[in-house]
């Protein structure tokens, strides 16, 4: 009787055990994935165009034992390389809401700090935000965005120099160009 007792109760706790498991894996999975569905939507982009040279920056996520996870340090941008002769960097960012907020969870100082930096040293940055509940995706120039954190909690679609929608993806090397041919026009007067 007595074995039949515990071997029920290693059961029942062997099941619970593995349900909750199951549990804090789905978790991480969804943290340490958050933003990826933009990046791979851009990487096929980057990839299908021959005059492109984009490398992804990925970052190992860190699990914890209590189920939380973080990201490591690493690289500070989503992407960085060469879109037909120039330098960009490229930060993603993701929301189901109708705005992105700007608090700093968001955008740690990090990322702005390099893409500051890669914008004075003569490169073109940029942050391109998918806003999935209007099925469009936004990008800002480094210049627009900094200009809208200083005085903004968050940011529309229609906030962005170039909004258009998913479908047209494989447009954003051609907007990183004409951004940077406006730039230059802008430096040289």
């Amino acid at each position: 009787m007595v074995r039949i007792v515990c071997r029920a109760f290693c059961a029942r706790f062997f099941f619970f055990f593995m349900k909750q498991t199951a549990k804090k894996e789905q978790k991480l999975n969804t943290l340490g994935n958050r933003g990826r569905a933009l990046e791979d939507l851009l990487e096929a982009a980057f990839d299908s165009d021959s005059e492109t040279c984009m490398f992804r920056q990925s970052n190992r996520i860190v699990l914890l034992r209590d189920g939380r996870a973080f990201p490591q340090k690493g690289a500070p941008v989503d992407f960085v390389g060469v879109v037909r002769g120039v330098p960009v960097v490229v930060e993603c960012k993701e929301t189901k809401a109708n705005r992105l907020p700007l608090n700093k969870s968001r955008f740690p100082e990090n990322e702005i700090t390099a893409l500051q930096r890669f914008s004075d040293s003569g490169g073109s940055s940029f942050v391109v935000a998918a806003f999935w509940k209007h099925n469009r995706i936004a990008v800002f120039s480094f210049r627009t965005f900094k200009g809208l954190m200083s005085y903004r909690k968050s940011v529309y679609p229609e906030d962005a120099d170039v909004v258009f929608p998913v479908s047209k993806v494989k447009k954003i090397t051609e907007v990183f160009q004409l951004h940077d041919n406006i730039s230059r026009q802008r430096r040289n007067s």
